[in-house]
């Protein structure tokens, strides 16, 4: 654990190490967590990852690939998104995901009212048609252009009786969101 803080520290200071910590042991106390809980563990497990994998030299598209929900069903996400043209290349997806990332500032949780429902987060551009999902682990479940007259993410919950729960960012770990995903750090390496 300490190793994990410690990598955590150096890319994302010393915020996102503690962040990582209390985040930890709130998850060790079940599953009675509120939906503020279960987001700062959403964006807490994310910053986690990614600061793990980016100390290890990982960027650009390896390491969307390495924060995706299952690996091994990237690359056929990949390729679904260049046939449909919502991106040009792995690099495109990248980019794309990584802007949601670096400037979100809330994240919508959906809180499924069926037992053994999985709670998910979105995480959208303001200004953007680009959505990313995060399980509870903060791993991406998918990054995609949202396409008008489909239902949202919302509305899709909505429908199915889960309820959904806005929780803002903190300043501090979107300034953390902001070095992790940001174009310096991860599209040249």
């Amino acid at each position: 654990m300490a190793g994990v803080n410690k990598a955590i520290e150096r890319r994302g200071g010393k915020y996102a190490a503690k962040l990582h910590s209390a985040m930890k042991e709130k998850l060790s106390t079940g599953p009675n967590l509120s939906a503020d809980e279960k987001a700062e563990g959403m964006v807490s497990g994310l910053v986690s990852s990614a600061s793990q994998l980016i100390e290890k030299g990982i960027g650009g598209v390896m390491l969307l690939r390495e924060l995706w929900f299952n690996p091994q069903g990237f690359d056929k996400h990949l390729e679904k998104r260049i046939a449909i043209n919502h991106v040009k290349n792995a690099e495109d997806f990248a980019r794309k995901t990584f802007d949601v990332l670096d400037s979100a500032d809330r994240v919508t949780v959906a809180l499924p009212r069926q037992e053994g429902g999985m709670t998910t987060g979105m995480m959208r551009l303001t200004s953007g048609e680009w959505v990313v999902l995060l399980a509870e682990n903060g791993k991406i479940i998918t990054s995609y252009q949202f396409e008008p007259g489909k239902d949202t993410f919302v509305e899709r919950h909505t429908r199915l009786g889960d309820d959904i729960n806005v929780y803002d960012i903190p300043e501090e770990t979107r300034r953390i969101l902001e070095r992790l995903f940001g174009h310096a750090g991860l599209l040249g390496r």
